[in-house]
């Protein structure tokens, strides 16, 4: 799995990491490290200082229901341009 569902208590899908977005935030440290000037973009800056799942993860999350047709998952994920549609019963759209 690539990416995983940041979930409420109430079990509620409201986000999603992906492992592109743990890659990226240790690159972006790494060149902090060597480079305290290194200039990022203002949201960039934000997930490379992430301390927590909350400030890294993409919202809302684009979720589906287990009642979808598969053809019906595949027009969101294109609509939305996402690679990783979390099927849940609680959904967030």
């Amino acid at each position: 799995m690539t990416a995983l569902p940041v979930v409420t208590p109430a079990r509620h899908v409201v986000g999603i990491v992906s492992e592109a977005d743990l890659i990226r935030k240790q690159e972006w440290h790494s060149r902090l490290e060597k480079n305290p000037d290194w200039r990022l973009r203002p949201q960039a800056r934000v997930e490379a200082e992430a301390q927590t799942t909350a400030d890294m993860m993409a919202a809302p999350a684009i979720t589906t229901g287990p009642e979808a047709l598969l053809g019906e998952a595949a027009r969101l994920m294109n609509a939305h341009h996402v690679k990783t549609l979390p099927v849940s019963r609680k959904t967030a759209n």
